[in-house]
């Protein structure tokens, strides 16, 4: 029973934090997210996650380099499909990750820190293809679930 009310809690925390980097409403359905990221988050959104998250210029440019950003904005154009999946990849850990961690300057240590499991690489910097961002999660389930140190 303990174990059900934190996960909804961690998945709560996990929602709003999406809801405040990315502006995803809470109650948006799988398909919604997967129609949104396929439409293209408008450029400004990039800005804030930043902000929000307190993303560095260089994991920035993994999700997009600042002069094709700046291209976006001076021409009002949103992001491609692509970069809003990496865009939404970066926000969907770093939400997990404050979620679990309880603190946004803690998950953005935990980040940030290079993993042996990941060959010496950060999570971050795993969150350029699918399947690193897949291990990544996977670490932190683990984490919050007492399974991995």
């Amino acid at each position: 029973m303990f174990t059900d009310a934190r996960r909804k809690d961690t998945y709560g925390t996990y929602r709003a934090r999406l809801q405040t980097f990315l502006h995803i409403p809470i109650d948006a359905s799988d398909q919604d997210i997967h129609q949104l990221i396929e439409s293209g988050f408008s450029a400004d959104t990039v800005w804030r996650f930043c902000d929000a998250a307190n993303l560095s210029p260089t994991n920035r440019d993994q999700i997009i380099t600042v002069e094709t950003l700046k291209t976006r904005l001076a021409h009002d154009q949103p992001l491609t499909s692509q970069e809003s999946d990496r865009l939404y990849r970066f926000a969907r850990v770093t939400a997990m990750a404050e979620s679990i961690f309880g603190s946004d300057e803690k998950a953005m240590q935990w980040l940030s820190k290079p993993k042996d499991r990941f060959s010496g690489k950060s999570p971050l910097s795993m969150l350029t293809t699918t399947q690193g961002a897949s291990q990544v999660e996977e670490m932190l389930i683990q984490l919050a679930e007492g399974f991995a140190f």
